[in-house]
């Protein structure tokens, strides 16, 4: 290749498409498959690192704290539903690192660390949840209840 040439970056599923395909022979030598399969790894690897650390960014913006129990469960529902509370540039990116990782972060109650795992085991975990968990699709209750008892006793005022 000359020096006049130059690279193009491909989004990780494109260059899987490749791989998968019949052409990836005639692109990818043995000798550089391996390399190229450990360069692979590597970016899920660092998209795994960036998804979890925007998790926690976005817990801190909306939940006020480093981590809050079941936020995991709120962002993916935010990505099946579609957002409300939480912006939708922030769950587009998410659901492209989520992607791009190939899994999705949890934080199990008393572990000292979250775990990575992978979509279907995610889903899988997601689909079987019972406990009620933080809303990002809906206000503030807190302060949803102090404007209704501000809305009550202004009703009070206007009667008397």
């Amino acid at each position: 290749m000359s020096t006049e040439e130059s690279y193009r970056l491909v989004p990780i599923d494109e260059l899987k498409e490749v791989l998968h395909s019949g052409d990836a022979e005639e692109i990818l030598t043995t000798e550089n498959l391996y390399s190229f399969n450990e360069w692979l790894q590597r970016c899920q690897e660092l998209a795994s690192e960036l998804l979890l650390s925007r998790m926690k960014e976005l817990c801190v913006k909306y939940c006020h704290q480093a981590w809050v129990q079941g936020f995991e469960f709120s962002l993916w529902r935010a990505i099946i539903e579609g957002p409300v509370k939480i912006q939708e540039s922030e769950i587009t990116e998410l659901d492209r690192l989520c992607s791009d990782a190939g899994g999705w972060w949890t934080w199990a109650e008393g572990e000292a660390e979250p775990l990575f795992l992978a979509l279907p085991e995610w889903r899988n975990q997601y689909d079987q949840q019972d406990e009620p968990q933080p809303d990002l699709q809906a206000e503030n209750l807190e302060l949803k209840e102090r404007i209704q008892r501000l809305e009550e006793q202004l009703q009070k005022s206007d009667s008397t």
